[in-house]
């Protein structure tokens, strides 16, 4: 294994408590197999597919968001109502 052991052995290379880990194993174990190819990124990957996961949240939760309003304004419309039943209730018992 010789040269490429050594870019297997990513613990004895002092990385595996970085951050970035994943993401140099990734680059270091692919090296190898890369040869005249270009490579992207995983972290541009990630980027990529939660920017459009965010986006469609995003979507997802001012739909939702406009539901609710909805849905409170509803709920307003008919307190008002109740109260005015009830004051209405009310007034009638009171001159009886």
């Amino acid at each position: 294994m010789g040269t490429l052991g050594a870019f297997w052995s990513y613990e004895n290379m002092g990385i595996h408590d970085l951050a970035a880990n994943d993401f140099i194993k990734e680059v270091l174990l692919s090296a190898p197999y890369m040869i005249g190819k270009a490579q992207v990124s995983p972290t541009m990957n990630l980027n990529m597919k939660n920017e459009s996961s965010l986006k469609e949240e995003v979507k997802r939760l001012r739909h939702n968001n406009a539901e609710l309003r909805a849905e409170l304004e509803r709920l307003k419309q008919e307190n008002i109502e109740l109260k005015s039943a009830l004051s209405k209730l009310q007034i009638k018992n009171k001159s009886q």
